[in-house]
């Protein structure tokens, strides 16, 4: 199964002046901070809960992050862009950070789900993909609409 693009958003947010090296950029230890902002975000927009996910025995985990540097980013409001995307086992979380409609930053966090009990691996949960599912329907039905 190719990745499947179930929701996009986006979010604005300031960089904090304490946030940059001696060169007034960004610091490379930054992105992170502020890429993961977004990864919540989103994950929140569609209903990802790990409170919930924990109640239910059902672990909702990292497994790799990787962040790639474009071009320098100085103090500054920055937008970020950001996709969830699926496929057979994994949710992939791709975003993209801008300044001045300029790219300047990319990310790529993959997570799995865990069986708590056991400690191993599992597919995603059926009323997990139903939720996905239904997200993805009405988000196209949206689209649509816009259009």
């Amino acid at each position: 199964m190719i990745d499947e693009i179930i929701a996009k958003d986006s979010i604005e947010v300031e960089i904090k002046k304490e946030h940059q090296d001696v060169y007034e950029h960004l610091n490379n230890s930054y992105y992170a901070f502020y890429f993961e902002k977004a990864r919540k975000a989103i994950l929140e927009k569609i209903g990802f809960d790990d409170k919930k996910f924990k109640e239910r025995g059902i672990g909702f985990f990292v497994t790799s992050s990787f962040y790639q540097y474009k071009r320098q980013l100085k103090n500054d409001y920055v937008k970020i862009d950001s996709e969830v995307r699926r496929n057979k086992a994994k949710i992939i979380v791709y975003s993209t950070m801008y300044s001045r409609e300029e790219e300047k930053a990319t990310a790529k966090i993959e997570h799995f789900f865990v069986n708590l009990k056991t400690g191993k691996p599992i597919k995603i949960p059926e009323e997990i993909l139903r939720n996905l599912e239904t997200l993805k329907l009405n988000n196209n039905k949206t689209i649509t609409e816009k259009n």
